[in-house]
């Protein structure tokens, strides 16, 4: 026992040891036993999101789920509050040495989350001793001990979390075993796996594709969502909130990371000339620079320092993004420099520092409410109506924090002027910076890459998108004019509809919803995630796309596989139509049905009855109600030639029943390749041997102004005129067999352009309908759906012209 416990001492004193030479001194020599605070200006191993922090010394039991079972008593565990366990001193001692001795074995600084998690594994490991009755020492920690704070975690934790906590849960077994620190070897077994993210196989993800639900597609930017975000370029109307949309637009065009966006500098535009001649004539010829245009930004999870060439269609873009944003910030800018050049010794904007700022002047000189609301605060509530509301929110603001007025005068209009010093001012903005987590004191954004422990510093002058601090809010807030602050990614998601509140966002502030009625909400990650899916659809290989995406990991790419099979799926349900003009003849293959299913189109004859109007188009006449129905109709359309036939034999009948008798006997409309036959050629054949079909004159054929009749007499027509033209061309070596062809092809052309003038005269008639507007569910909703869309096509007009290439 003996040798166990110097094992544990030992094991503590060397990683105290190592916490104190190496890692403390990064950290404003942080002593051993206190809180480590992860925070935005540390230049140590705790630069980190700001809500993250291990406390050595106490446990709250408000915050813990499941730290106890429900049948156990804990308050002889507890102080007098009734909420807090305090931590004994070896055990805390211990928790701290872990965490050490986890920075150690890691070679480089890991996440917050990497060390918060296990620090509170270890917490319910020390409840757990104390509940059963033990000493809370490292040292009896027990398999026991570790399947009990497994089996709570289970009661409440999701499968993904809870595979994530036994893994490290295992990973403290090892150390107290190699370490030789327990009584007895602790042992703990995983049973729970997280969940796959992705499968490589191309089976599992079709199936995956097919039963994707709709959590895996709001990944994916509506095109509606899209369209919003463009309109607000005209509806933004503060500063804050136009860089910020600048900041979103950016994110659309890079499809970058939030924290390689947040990072990007001033001058990180570079240019490259075109130097081939060639591609610079074709350039201007398209309207397009003779310059490529390079970002270079810092890239996270060990992609180093990169460069993101800008589409040409975008540069324009981009060009202006930096351009308006630079001079958005100018004066912002202006007043960091300025307070870097005194050292930081004053934070008051230029205009009001004196010229000697000492201590003294700061204290005499003296600044009115007013100029407070004109330099320093001033609050950007929706409840303002009038300046007096603005001085006083800001009086409540500085009253708040400490600062009351130094002197009040009474005006010649019997109100009170309130007056500040200068030094009240300046301290009232050290005081803010002091307070918040987010901003650092020397203003210098610091960010740290823990996938290879890399960190970079950038003052906050050169960084793209800066704001006065609390302008990003939306309501309730105010904005500290001379203090600047980084956008940090709370700040940009409550602007796009996804922070706390989320009925608070750009779109909701300016009514901009979705056709579902909701008003548009878009993750940060959610451009960078279409991007992908792009690059999917697209089958670029693995190693260009992470090459694209500013990716070191090649692998990555397989999470996005199974939704470039859903997109390209929906894709055969979407219509879609592309005429090829190229032909000089069409096919007599396609129905009526076909030709609107191509095109998704439909035109509507207003003077037919509705029911008849949509079967000239399909040639849906089932009964021969039906057809009688439709020809008297059309009998009825005085400016429509058709059924002629009839109109000499009706012209006797005066009653309408009787009409309609005559009509019902001869009221056959078999349907041809090419225009419909007026008799039962389904029963008794054609003793004509269906001439008609190459334009012959038949007193059978007709048009019934059907959707794919208009197409095919064209067709049909050049092909006549085609050969005729050959005719001509052979007539002067066999004269007499060309001018017998002639004969009989000038005839079927003739027939032919009377039926062309016929398929006109309906088509004139009609009015185009288009069904897509009619089938939400066809229409492409998300960007990638209408980029599949368009990939396709490209392929298939690809595929046909290597096709109709002769070969060689």
């Amino acid at each position: 026992m003996k040798e166990i416990q110097e094992n544990l001492t030992l094991f503590i004193s060397e990683q105290k040891s190592y916490f104190e030479t190496v890692l403390a001194p990064n950290e404003n020599n942080l002593k051993w036993g206190e809180a480590w605070i992860y925070n935005r200006s540390s230049k140590g191993f705790l630069i980190g999101p700001t809500n993250a922090g291990v406390n050595f010394k106490e446990i709250l039991i408000t915050r813990s789920k499941a730290l106890f079972r429900e049948d156990e008593s804990y308050e002889h565990i507890v102080i007098e509050d009734g909420k807090t366990i305090l931590i004994d001193t070896l055990f805390s001692d211990f928790t701290q040495a872990f965490l050490v001795y986890k920075l150690r074995q890691s070679g480089k600084y890991p996440s917050a989350a990497s060390l918060v998690a296990p620090s509170l594994l270890l917490k319910r490991i020390y409840v757990r001793l104390l509940m059963s009755g033990v000493k809370p020492s490292p040292c009896n920690i027990s398999s026991e001990t570790l399947n009990d704070t497994a089996e709570l975690l289970a009661t409440f934790r999701k499968q993904s979390t809870l595979a994530d906590d036994q893994t490290y849960l295992n990973g403290i077994a090892e150390v107290l075993r190699k370490k030789q620190i327990t009584y007895s070897e602790p042992e703990f077994m995983v049973t729970v796996k997280r969940p796959q993210r992705a499968s490589t196989k191309k089976v599992r993800e079709a199936e995956f594709a097919e039963g994707l639900g709709d959590e895996e597609n709001e990944k994916l930017v509506e095109i509606q969502d899209f369209l919003n975000v463009v309109s607000l370029r005209n509806l933004v109307q503060k500063d804050s909130e136009k860089i910020m949309l600048n900041m979103t637009l950016l994110l659309f065009v890079t499809a970058w990371r939030f924290e390689e966006l947040s990072g990007i500098t001033i001058n990180a535009l570079k240019r490259l000339e075109v130097e081939d001649e060639q591609v610079r004539k074709l350039l201007k010829k398209r309207g397009l620079h003779t310059y490529y245009l390079g970002i270079v930004y810092q890239g996270k999870k060990g992609a180093g320092m990169r460069t993101h060439w800008v589409e040409p269609l975008a540069i324009d873009l981009v060009e202006f993004i930096f351009k308006d944003t630079i001079k958005l910030t100018k004066n912002l800018r202006n007043q960091v420099v300025n307070c870097r050049g005194n050292n930081f010794k004053t934070l008051l904007p230029q205009e009001l520092v004196p010229k000697e700022s000492t201590v003294v002047n700061l204290n005499e000189a003296e600044i009115e409410l007013a100029d407070v609301v004109a330099h320093i605060y001033e609050s950007t509530s929706d409840s303002i109506r009038y300046f007096n509301d603005l001085k006083r929110f800001a009086k409540e603001k500085l009253r708040k924090a400490g600062f009351l007025p130094h002197r009040i005068v009474k005006n010649r209009r019997k109100r009170e002027d309130q007056f500040y010093t200068l030094k009240q001012i300046d301290d009232f903005l050290k005081q803010t910076i002091t307070k918040s987590k987010e901003l650092s004191a020397d203003m210098i954004y610091r960010v740290r890459d823990s996938s290879n422990d890399y960190s970079y510093d950038v003052e906050y002058e050169k960084l793209l998108f800066i704001t006065p601090v609390g302008s990003t809010a939306l309501n309730y807030s105010g904005m500290i004019k001379p203090l600047a602050t980084p956008i940090w990614y709370r700040y940009l998601s409550a602007y796009l509809g996804m922070g706390i509140n989320r009925n608070t966002s750009i779109f909701t502030r300016y009514n901009l919803k979705t056709k579902n009625g909701e008003f548009t909400k878009i993750n940060t990650h959610m451009p960078r995630h279409n991007k992908n899916t792009f690059l999917a659809i697209a089958d670029v290989s693995e190693h260009l796309q992470a090459m694209v995406m500013g990716r070191a990991d090649i692998k990555q790419n397989e999470r996005y596989q199974h939704l470039a099979i859903e997109e390209l799926a929906l894709t055969t349900d979407i219509v879609s139509y592309h005429q090829d003009n190229s032909c000089t003849a069409i096919s007599l293959s396609p129905t009526g049905v076909d030709q609107v299913k191509n095109t998704g189109i439909i035109g509507l004859n207003p003077d037919l009855k509705l029911e008849n109007a949509l079967a000239q188009n399909l040639h849906t006449f089932t009964t021969e109600r039906d057809r009688t129905s439709f020809i008297t109709d059309m009998l009825d359309d005085i400016d429509l030639n058709i059924f002629e036939e009839f109109s000499d034999e009706l012209a006797a009948f005066q009653n309408d029943n009787e009409k309609r008798d005559i009509i019902r006997a001869h009221s056959d409309l078999s349907p041809l390749a090419f225009g419909s036959c007026m008799r039962k050629i389904s029963v008794i054949e054609c003793p004509f041997n269906i001439m008609c079909q190459d334009g012959t004159a038949c007193p059978y054929h007709t048009l019934t102004g059907r959707a794919d009749e208009a197409d095919k007499v064209a067709s049909l027509l050049k092909s006549i005129e085609s050969e005729i033209e050959k005719i001509n061309y052979l007539e002067i070596i066999a004269r007499d067999e060309a001018d017998e062809l002639l004969e009989v092809l000038n005839a079927r052309k003739e027939n032919v352009k009377m039926l062309s003038e016929q398929s006109q005269s309906f088509e004139a008639k009609k009015i185009p309908v288009n069904l897509q507007e009619y089938d939400a569910k066809k229409k492409p909703i998300r960007l990638a759906t209408l980029f599949a869309v368009e990939h396709r096509t490209n392929e298939k007009r690809a595929v046909l012209e290597k096709l109709s290439k002769p070969s060689e």
